[in-house]
């Protein structure tokens, strides 16, 4: 099966309602910590800081830790040494040094939980799930994102917790529990329902996680009804045409089984009339 990165997808998903990646700077960095007063500005600080590494891919990463620590002595944030952690965490993540950033996230996690820091505390949850997922730890990851959808409730943000339903629901649809995957996807379609949250991205990875899911389940019906839906949508992504096209795929080839499946049982069911008859004849 072809799978998407939904991952690292759903990572950058937060950017299209905050800021582009290209947009990230020391000097963004700066007015954010310059106003760095309330719990608003605060959220807005851990968020930033998720990107400011994955917006200097193919840089000199350690100046750029260098330039944001320097910012962070000169602005102190609030729960300094906590944010310190989870820049050291973002860093060793850009390098793929996961086991670096999960011993620094652990107790990163301690000191965000003791200051009742609830932004970082989502942000650190999430990327231990991402962290542990790639290990293959996936009871843990599981409970990580779970404790990451505690916190964006606590946050009262209704868009962070379609995040972690999907992400939730792409681990169990990895590990073929499809009932639990498409839970979690009919949970981050109530909540775009019930908070009015228009973000065509989020409709794309549910419709496309759900065609995965009914695809693999062999729902035929569903598969098509997810399809066209995902078929219907229309905005600027470089995902949604492969998307659209693989779920088409899909219902194709489900479609064609089917009619295989059919014509087999009709053909067997030919045979065995025809095998009654003939032994019922012989026995005349």
């Amino acid at each position: 099966m072809l799978k998407r990165g939904i991952f690292i997808c759903c990572l950058l998903l937060c950017n299209f309602r905050i800021f582009a990646l290209d947009q990230i700077s020391a000097d963004s960095l700066r007015t954010i910590l310059q106003q760095n007063h309330s719990p608003a500005q605060h959220k807005r600080l851990i968020l930033t800081i998720r990107y400011y590494f994955r917006a200097r891919i193919g840089k000199d990463l350690a100046s750029s830790k260098r330039q944001l620590a320097n910012l962070l002595v000169s602005f102190p944030p609030m729960n300094g040494t906590a944010v310190r952690g989870f820049v050291e965490t973002m860093y060793l993540m850009e390098q793929k040094n996961y086991n670096g950033a999960e011993s620094v996230l652990i107790p990163t996690i301690r000191q965000a939980s003791a200051a009742d820091d609830h932004c970082l505390l989502y942000a650190c949850f999430t990327h231990l799930g991402f962290i542990q997922t790639m290990r293959g730890k996936i009871a843990d990851a599981v409970n990580s994102f779970r404790l990451s959808r505690r916190e964006a409730i606590q946050l009262n943000d209704a868009y962070l917790q379609v995040l972690v339903d999907i992400n939730i629901s792409d681990i169990y649809y990895r590990n073929h529990m499809h009932t639990q995957s498409l839970h979690f996807l009919n949970e981050a379609t109530h909540l775009l329902v019930q908070h009015q949250i228009d973000e065509p991205r989020f409709k794309m990875m549910i419709y496309a996680n759900k065609t995965e899911n009914f695809f693999t389940m062999g729902v035929v019906d569903s598969l098509a009804l997810y399809s066209r839906r995902l078929a219907a949508q229309r905005f600027p992504n470089d995902r949604l045409y492969t998307y659209q096209q693989r779920s088409s795929y899909e219902v194709q080839l489900l479609l064609g089984q089917n009619k295989l499946v059919l014509s087999r049982s009709k053909s067997f069911g030919k045979i065995a009339y025809f095998n009654s008859t003939y032994q019922t004849s012989g026995t005349r």
